[in-house]
């Protein structure tokens, strides 16, 4: 864990999400920013079996003690509170990722999570990077520190300006020998993904 920030992903049901959306935008990200978060993002999962139509909001924080005390200022607060009585939202799970590595930058509409089990590691990204990179701007790999009961114990995150880019990109990679090679070594396996569109 040195050396390793740590993301807290929380999966909601949101009520307004154009309204959740412009909040974010406009002064939501800044204030959780200056809360001493290192990087937030939402979005809209719009394929993901049951999960479609929930959105994902991603806090990036130096610590595990940082993203509790984290937590605990965005309940203190009322703008936040307030948000997010207007716009519906309604936390159905917050898990605790660790981010074990990543290559590329974090921008783009489109944005892919495929949920993996098996130890978690990053080393898969000095293979998978050089096949996927001239389809999605960046991934990133993160290893479940606090999920709850759950059979995946990672997710591989990719971003990208198109969602047929993330599926070309993910088959290229995934179909690669030796791709698969590190994945069977490893005890890795896909057990399911989610698609969808950033909101901010």
């Amino acid at each position: 864990m040195e050396n390793m920030s740590v993301m807290t992903i929380v999966a909601a049901n949101i009520s307004d999400v154009a309204g959740f959306a412009e909040a974010g935008n406009s002064w939501g990200k800044q204030k959780l920013m200056d809360m001493g978060c290192l990087d937030v993002t939402a979005s809209r999962i719009v394929h993901g079996g049951e999960l479609a139509g929930m959105a994902t909001i991603a806090f990036e924080w130096e610590s595990a003690d940082a993203s509790i005390a984290g937590s605990d200022a965005i309940n203190a607060d009322s703008q936040m509170m307030q948000m997010m009585g207007d716009t519906g939202v309604s936390v159905v799970r917050r898990t605790l990722f660790g981010v074990a590595g990543e290559r590329g930058e974090r921008n783009g509409d489109y944005i892919s999570g495929v949920y993996v089990t098996g130890p978690p590691t990053a080393d898969g990204l000095d293979i998978g990077w050089p096949l996927v990179k001239e389809h999605v701007n960046g991934t990133m790999v993160l290893s479940v520190i606090a999920g709850g009961p759950a059979p995946w114990t990672g997710t591989v995150v990719t971003m990208a300006d198109s969602a047929d880019a993330i599926i070309e990109g993910g088959a290229q990679s995934w179909s690669d020998p030796q791709m698969q090679e590190f994945m069977a070594n490893n005890g890795s396996q896909a057990i399911g993904r989610i698609l969808g569109k950033r909101l901010f």
